[in-house]
């Protein structure tokens, strides 16, 4: 999301997925599927999550710098004091494909785990933004140029598009080579001039509070035994910030507030 110090801006949902060539043996017929679109109710209700004021720009579809397909959504919102960041936007998509849908193994439970752990909520006063997680242990506390906001992940190395086959041995392995490759993130992008924050993870305007890199995570045996844990439950905040402070490919920043000082 981007935001200026008028307390206006958009926020800009990307999504991209690395496309697979399903060849099947027998026939040597070859599906590329191409990316879903979200429907017209599933937008609405997203739309409607963000909160009150919160008007949809644009949806189209996109390719992003590795070669991964998917889509661009831009909202735009007026008062930062009615939005809300939820967990859905980070992709909990009920109707993802089969493929998808059936692999209940630990790298799943990793993506899934890391979804889910926080929200936010802003206030802003004069020149103080505060940036408010919420979760398990938290109570809910002119327009931008409409050009995007920045993407931190333009510049990650891309990786090849996999060819699975089916009935061939190696299948399982390009499945996981492609979910290793996987990262999701929430980001503001700070439109003015910071005379100082507390945040944990600021690179000049751009503050980082979310960024999990499933690839890193599955390199460490140490996360799946600290991810264990919270099988059947969330991970209150408290306990999400110690294990991004623990574990490397899993970036967090939930204290409460994060604080913005506008000059």
């Amino acid at each position: 999301m981007k935001v200026n110090d008028a307390g206006s801006g958009l926020v800009h949902l990307r999504n991209h997925e690395q496309q697979a060539t399903l060849s099947f043996v027998k026939t040597d017929t070859e599906v590329d599927e191409e990316t879903k679109l979200p429907t017209e109710d599933a937008l609405g209700e997203l739309t409607a999550s963000l909160g009150e004021g919160v008007s949809l720009v644009s949806m189209t579809r996109s390719t992003n710098r590795s070669g991964w397909s998917g889509y661009d959504v831009i909202w735009e919102f007026e008062d930062i004091n009615q939005l809300t960041i939820p967990d859905a936007i980070l992709g909990d998509d009920e109707e993802e494909d089969s493929e998808s849908s059936s692999q209940e193994d630990d790298q799943t439970e990793i993506a899934k785990s890391d979804s889910e752990a926080s929200g936010f909520r802003f206030s802003k006063q004069g020149d103080r933004l505060e940036i408010h997680p919420y979760g398990k242990d938290a109570e809910p506390q002119p327009t931008a140029k409409q050009i995007g906001a920045v993407d931190p992940f333009a510049d990650q190395p891309p990786g090849s598009s996999p060819t699975i086959s089916f009935g061939d041995v190696a299948a399982q392995s390009v499945l996981a080579k492609a979910l290793t490759e996987m990262r999701v993130g929430i980001f503001v992008q700070i439109e003015g001039d910071i005379a100082e924050s507390n945040a944990k993870h600021l690179d000049e305007n751009l503050i980082t509070l979310i960024n999990v890199q499933i690839g890193k995570l599955l390199e460490q045996p140490e996360a799946k035994q600290h991810l264990q844990k919270f099988q059947g439950r969330k991970p209150t905040r408290a306990e999400a910030q110690e294990l991004a402070d623990e574990l490397d490919g899993l970036t967090l920043d939930l204290q409460n507030p994060i604080v913005v000082q506008f000059r």
